[in-house]
C-alpha cells in the first residue's frame, strides 16, 4: 500500500470545512483491496484531544462501497497525549528602561506581574481561563501540559508600570508581544508536543499624574466713580452762642462785670474815708 497524498490543515474549535479530494492511483494489482483514510485530529470544547479516522480499522468497509458513511465506519477515536508531547508556553516579564519594545540583555526582570492565559475562542476573543500566575523574582512564567490550540496571554502589570510597545523588532524571541492598550497577546496556535518559550511582556514605569492647580476666576472690575474736584464757596462761619444767663441773679455775664466794678470803686472810697478818720485822730 502505497500513500498518494498527505496533507494537513488546522481549524479552531467550533470550525468546520468541507474538503474534496481527487486522487489518482496507478499500478494497482487485481484483486487487490486498497483503502483511503483520512485523518484529522483536533481539540473538542471539552479540551480533549479527539481523532476522525475515516476508516480506522476497527470498523472496516462492511457494505464494501468504498465510502465510510456507515455506523461506525466514521466514528472519532479518543486520543491521549503523552506528556512528551504536551505543549509549553512561557518567557519573561521585563522592565523596558529605554522603552523601545525589546528585551536588551542589561534590562531587569520584574516580579509581581500577574499573568493568565486563555483558551482563544473561534472569534479571537477570550475564552476560558488556563490558568494564572504571578512572576517570581527572574520575572518567568510558564504554562505546561497545554493541548494543542490557540491561546491569549493577558498581563497585568505590577503597580506604578504599564505594558510597553508591542512587536516593535525583527527578532520575536527578544520583543514584547503584550498590546498597551488590552494588556493581551494575539492568538497563540501552539501545536502537539510544542514549546514556545518566546511571549514576552515589557513594563515602563507609568505616567506620573499630576492633579490639577485650581485656579479662582478674575473677579469682576468695580467701576471708578468719576469724581469732580471743583471748588465750591465758603463757609459761613458759625455764630458764638449767647452766654447763659447767671442761676442767681439772671443776668448776663456782662451785668456782672459792671457790677464788679462799682463794687470795687465803692470799696475804694470807703477804704480811704477810713484812713482820713484815722488820721485826724
Amino acid at each position: 500500500m502505497a500513500a498518494a497524498f498527505n496533507g494537513t490543515a488546522s481549524l479552531a474549535v467550533g470550525e468546520s470545512c468541507t474538503e474534496v479530494w481527487s486522487v489518482t492511483v496507478e499500478g494497482l494489482i487485481p484483486g487487490e483491496t486498497y483503502n483511503n483514510t483520512a485523518l484529522v485530529m483536533g481539540t473538542s470544547p471539552l479540551g480533549e484531544e479527539v481523532t476522525d479516522v475515516s476508516d480506522d480499522g476497527n470498523v472496516p468497509d462492511g457494505d464494501g462501497d468504498g465510502d465510510a458513511d456507515e455506523p461506525g465506519e466514521n466514528d472519532p477515536t479518543l486520543v491521549t497525549i503523552p506528556p512528551v508531547e504536551k505543549a509549553r508556553l512561557g518567557d519573561k516579564v521585563f522592565f523596558d528602561k529605554n522603552n523601545d519594545g525589546i528585551q536588551d540583555p542589561d534590562e531587569a526582570p520584574v516580579a509581581g506581574a500577574v499573568v493568565r492565559l486563555f483558551a482563544a475562542n473561534p472569534d479571537g476573543t477570550k475564552g476560558a481561563l488556563v490558568g494564572q500566575q504571578t512572576t517570581p523574582a527572574d520575572g518567568t512564567y510558564l504554562f505546561d501540559e497545554l493541548s494543542p490550540g490557540g491561546y491569549i496571554v493577558v498581563i497585568t502589570s505590577p503597580s506604578g508600570f504599564i505594558v510597553g510597545p508591542q512587536d516593535s523588532g525583527v527578532d520575536d524571541n527578544v520583543d514584547s508581544d503584550i498590546s498597551p492598550v488590552t494588556g493581551e497577546s494575539a492568538v497563540i496556535a501552539i501545536g502537539i508536543g510544542e514549546n514556545l518559550n518566546n511571549v514576552d511582556a515589557g513594563v515602563v514605569p507609568a505616567p506620573v499624574v499630576v492633579p490639577p492647580v485650581f485656579v479662582p476666576p478674575p473677579s469682576p472690575q468695580l467701576p471708578i466713580p468719576d469724581i469732580t474736584n471743583t471748588p465750591g464757596p465758603d463757609p459761613i462761619p458759625a455764630q458764638a452762642p449767647p452766654a447763659p444767663p447767671l442761676a442767681l441773679t439772671g443776668s448776663n455775664s456782662h451785668v456782672l462785670a459792671t457790677l464788679a466794678i462799682t463794687l470795687m470803686g465803692a470799696g475804694g472810697t470807703m477804704l480811704i474815708g477810713a484812713r482820713r478818720e484815722h488820721d485826724n485822730e
